[in-house]
């Protein structure tokens, strides 16, 4: 299966692919907020040990998806930008 093309999506595909990504952005943002926090006072509980640093390893990994995200709404939205100078 190809690839679609930005240039080949109309506008209200390319809008609508964009709250997609800005819906999974927060989300990732959350997960990594709420991984981050829970090690966090995990590790205030247990009064510095640090037994669940593991748990950290989605929050990293959902770092490079979150990045991947960001770059794709850079380019929707540069895409519908130059949509709108024409």
């Amino acid at each position: 299966m190809a690839k679609e093309k930005l240039e080949d999506l109309s506008t209200e595909q390319l809008k609508k692919r964009k709250k997609t990504v800005s819906v999974f952005i927060g989300l990732f943002i959350g997960i990594i907020v709420l991984t981050i926090v829970v090690v966090v006072i995990s590790i205030i509980i247990d009064k510095g040990r640090f037994d669940n640093i593991p748990s950290l390893v989605p929050g990293f990994i959902l770092i490079f998806f979150l990045l991947y995200m960001l770059v794709a709404r850079k380019n929707i939205d540069e895409e519908l930008a130059r949509r709108n100078d024409k």
